[in-house]
């Protein structure tokens, strides 16, 4: 049995993986003395989406030689993220910015994790300032999600487009400009451009189930569900289908919110218990990718 794809990763920070999503951007940076060999390692294990196993490595390398690092404890960070620990993210991250706050990597890290808290205005800043520090495609697509949180959609459109410029041949940006336009009811060009995704020897599940969300949207059921079925038995595929329509029913700028939040999944801090309200599922659905 085939189980539920996990979809809606933010390209906008990161490559689609079948862990929770990993949002934020591959950290380039390096540290001196005995531990740098530590930190290679911990960079290598994250990028292989093991993060499990790179955060106690990454600890050690910034405790016994990256303290002065910001972008140590962004790669850290990320790594919390991946494995659904929002919470400790925000952490670690605020105390990078206390070090160096015009790291483009803090600022990205701090953009996703503030979407994920449901923040999409403070990550819209985050994502500004990633902007300033050389962040580039990675920083304009994660702004361009956030605008879109926000239902300034011409302006999310806008950034979505500068991304892909940006971002060359990147599968994942080109997913979130199609998601930018089903969601806000733009239904053909959806559909064209992730039928190109799909075709792509790059795309991925997660790519598909976008492409399921863009028929749902546009109510075509059977393309959808035949689409559904390439990569989810028939009760994942059904589910899938169900929350997708019951996420028609929101307005645009909700159902961006609402996918944000249910693919992430964070923890709750005490400033943040009325965040999951939006959505409540008794299981986890399948969301779309690329965002």
């Amino acid at each position: 049995m085939r189980g539920s794809a996990l979809v809606l990763c933010l390209a906008a920070l990161s490559a689609c993986t079948s862990q929770p999503v990993e949002r934020q951007a591959r950290v380039n940076t390096n540290i001196d003395g005995p531990n740098a060999p530590l930190f290679a390692v911990a960079q290598r294990l994250a990028d292989a989406g093991q993060h499990a196993a790179a955060i106690p490595l990454y600890r050690q390398a910034w405790s016994e030689g990256g303290q002065e690092k910001a972008d140590v404890l962004a790669a850290l960070a990320r790594s919390f993220a991946a494995v659904g620990q929002y919470a400790k993210a925000e952490e670690t991250l605020l105390l990078a910015a206390g070090k160096n706050s015009s790291s483009a990597a803090v600022q990205l890290g701090l953009g996703e994790v503030n979407l994920a808290f449901g923040r999409p205005q403070m990550a819209l800043d985050n994502f500004d300032a990633a902007l300033r520090f050389g962040g580039g495609a990675q920083a304009q697509s994660g702004r361009a999600v956030a605008l879109d949180a926000l239902g300034r959609h011409s302006d999310a459109l806008a950034a979505h487009a500068l991304a892909v410029r940006q971002g060359g041949d990147d599968v994942n940006m080109r997913s979130n400009l199609a998601l930018s336009h089903a969601l806000y009811g733009d239904h053909q060009a959806a559909i064209d451009l992730l039928k190109q995704v799909v075709a792509d020897p790059k795309a991925q599940a997660q790519h598909r189930q976008n492409l399921v969300l863009a028929y749902v949207l546009a109510g075509d059921l059977e393309k959808a569900g035949e689409m559904a079925r390439v990569d989810l038995d028939n009760q994942s595929a059904s589910e899938t289908l169900m929350f997708f329509r019951e996420l028609a029913a929101l307005p645009p700028s909700e159902r961006v919110k609402v996918l944000i939040l249910g693919a992430q999944a964070p923890e709750r801090t005490l400033s943040d218990e009325g965040i999951l309200s939006l959505m409540k599922p008794t299981t986890k659905k399948p969301l779309p990718s690329g965002w």
